[in-house]
């Protein structure tokens, strides 16, 4: 059964306690609640708080898999966080909550950059030649100083004082509306639960890493060469492997008719399973390109939804994982219902391919063996293979460390559970939020009425005044469960209100502001 904790019943002080905190001076903050700060979550997912419904669904499959899951709105956040105008801030001061007061394994990003924004790192080679992308590193790596010449772009080499140990999995699902985000979800359990017979395949495809090839010209095998090595490796950590090959010829002629097009892509992602997919070729985030000139664009992939298969993708190639692009093949990828891609890592800044190839051949070991149950966990052992390798001397190393991204939930099972485990309660925090707030003349209350198994769930909301003295009655009675919204406002007089709900035996609040 599906419970939604929400703040702690408190009898009439909870209404003195809350004029209290409407009068702690601007600047501070309310910080965790006492009885979220003592609580343990393994699994924490952030979203904005239209989303919260959508991602319950993913959070009640956690649950089912034994661990204890906590839901979390943007709204709730930016009341406990130091920094409420300061999204990429508040996110990394969650992160450090959820590491080491909850003890949380891992973080999921219930959303774009666009929604839930990472700091920009600055890749340079040369003299007047950068480029600066997102890092979700930043709420991983949760030590040192990150941005220590206060220029605004993070872990930058010799500038700054960022230490890349990881902390806490961070993975980010980019959806950013309820549709993409539902069939996201869906896709990600429906992964978890495909039958064995469906299972164990792999698909390796490689360009000729040479976008200015053209037919005729010599061209460097080592994209052919590395992409064959890192299968027959994967072949040996899993003999059971099914794995294919979708390799760029060198023959030329029309590069449509090669064995590695647009259309032959699609095919191979979409007409078979396929666990894991390795792609590497050059890419941006909006399109990639094969030798020659021939791009791949979202369009030319659209054709995988509903063909009833996701797989996990591992990417060498431009700054793919980059999705501030609402065009971005991968993003497009992992909301088509029903097939595409539920978990990619791939780089989201530029990178360079020796440095990448050596953590891409780790990333499959611990994907493909015993060391990694889940996702998450075989991104995080492959990032610290390659700080053992390549340490923290060396700027190019450590912008690709900074770089690769990882697009999904990070609990993601690589492996079918063999059983069930008991099931903790799913904490949600918070579903009560106005908008508009502050409002004039008139506000609208959301909330969730949880599923706890009955047909109907006992439900009663309320408007108080600052005094404790009831205002009005907007619910009393039984709801079924899904989303509500009641709309509260236009004969009270300005000034500042608290909106009490109880739902199930449970009690929240939240601060209304009506203006002149």
């Amino acid at each position: 059964m599906l419970k939604i904790h929400q703040f702690r019943y408190l009898p009439s002080p909870l209404l003195i306690l809350a004029c209290l905190l409407l009068l702690i001076p601007q600047g501070t903050h309310a910080g965790v609640p006492d009885h979220y700060a003592k609580a343990h979550f393994d699994w924490v997912l952030v979203t904005q708080d239209s989303l919260l419904s959508e991602y319950t669904a993913l959070a009640t499959h956690r649950q089912s898999q034994g661990l204890a899951p906590m839901l979390l709105g943007m709204e709730e956040l930016n009341r406990w966080s130091p920094y409420p105008e300061n999204s990429a801030e508040t996110l990394r001061w969650l992160a450090t909550v959820a590491d080491q007061q909850w003890g949380a394994a891992y973080l999921v990003l219930g959303g774009s950059h666009a929604v839930l924004p990472a700091p920009l790192h600055r890749v340079t080679w040369g003299l007047d030649n950068f480029t600066d992308s997102p890092t979700d590193a930043y709420f991983r790596c949760l030590g040192g100083e990150w941005d220590v010449d206060g220029d605004g772009l993070v872990a930058e080499f010799e500038d700054d004082a960022a230490d890349p140990t990881g902390h806490i999995s961070v993975g980010r699902l980019p959806a950013d509306d309820r549709v993409a985000a539902a069939n996201l979800v869906a896709k990600i359990i429906a992964f978890e639960q495909r039958s064995p017979d469906a299972a164990d395949g792999a698909l390796f495809v490689s360009s000729l890493m040479n976008p200015f090839w053209k037919p005729g010209d010599m061209y460097p095998n080592f994209a052919l060469n590395a992409a064959l090595g890192l299968r027959d490796q994967a072949l040996a950590r899993r003999p059971s492997l099914r794995a294919g090959t979708l390799f760029q010829g060198d023959q030329g002629g029309d590069p449509n008719l090669d064995p590695l097009n647009p259309a032959s892509l699609a095919d191979s992602l979409g007409a078979r399973p396929h666990d894991f997919i390795f792609i590497q070729l050059n890419g941006a985030p909006e399109t990639w390109e094969l030798a020659g000139g021939l791009p791949i664009t979202s369009e030319d992939l659209a054709g995988i939804a509903d063909c009833g298969h996701s797989f996990l993708a591992a990417m060498i190639s431009g700054d793919v994982a980059d999705t501030r692009s609402e065009q971005n093949i991968l993003t497009q990828q992992m909301i088509l219902p029903d097939g595409g891609a539920v978990g990619v890592v791939a780089p989201g800044g530029v990178v360079f391919l020796s440095f990448t190839w050596n953590f891409q051949e780790s990333l499959w070991q611990h994907m493909l063996d015993d060391s990694a149950e889940r996702l998450g966990d075989a991104f995080d052992l492959a990032q610290a293979d390659y700080l053992d390798n390549y340490g923290t001397e060396s700027s190019v190393a450590l912008s690709n460390y900074y770089s690769q991204a990882l697009l999904g939930d990070p609990a993601t099972l690589l492996r079918a559970p063999e059983a069930p485990a008991m099931t903790p309660s799913v904490v949600m925090a918070t579903t009560l939020h106005a908008a508009p707030n502050p409002f004039n003349p008139q506000t609208s209350l959301h909330f969730e009425v949880p599923d706890t198994g009955a047909d109907r769930v006992p439900v009663r909301l309320q408007i108080f005044d600052l005094h404790g003295r009831l205002v009005e009655t907007l619910i009393d009675g039984t709801l079924e469960a899904g989303p509500r919204s009641v709309v509260w406002g236009g004969t009270a007089a300005a000034g500042v209100y608290l909106a009490r709900l109880q739902v199930d035996g449970r009690e929240e609040t939240t601060k209304l502001t009506l203006v002149d």
